[in-house]
């Protein structure tokens, strides 16, 4: 595993629920006009906890290398989806773990085609 130093102390929003059929569904069956949203788990995690959280769920012992650059301009990066669950009353139910170990599953099943 290795990891750009200048990401490790930055901090996104990250939901495997994003790319949900289901929510794509329920926005086309609930919504009536238009409208834009930010979708997201209104939780944010560092590079090292999500490397850490790959790493566990493939039982990988390897040392996480960093590379050195520039540091991050952003140092947080949080979407707010209080919108979408105000009005469609949606929110991320798939945790960190979850959502990679289902990434995680689903190239395994798939990595054949990746070569």
């Amino acid at each position: 595993f290795s990891s750009r130093r200048r990401h490790t102390r930055c901090l996104s929003d990250w939901s495997s629920d994003v790319c949900s059929s289901d929510l794509i569904q329920m926005i086309i069956e609930k919504q009536e006009t238009y409208d834009v949203y930010n979708v997201g788990s209104n939780q944010v995690y560092s590079v090292n906890e999500v490397l850490g959280t790959m790493k566990q769920l493939v039982d990988n012992t390897n040392p996480i290398e960093y590379v050195s650059g520039k540091p991050s301009m952003i140092p947080v990066r949080k979407i707010d989806s209080t919108k979408i669950e105000r009005n469609l009353g949606w929110r991320a139910t798939t945790t960190l773990q979850e959502g990679l170990k289902k990434a995680y599953d689903w190239y395994l099943e798939n990595k054949d085609e990746f070569q």
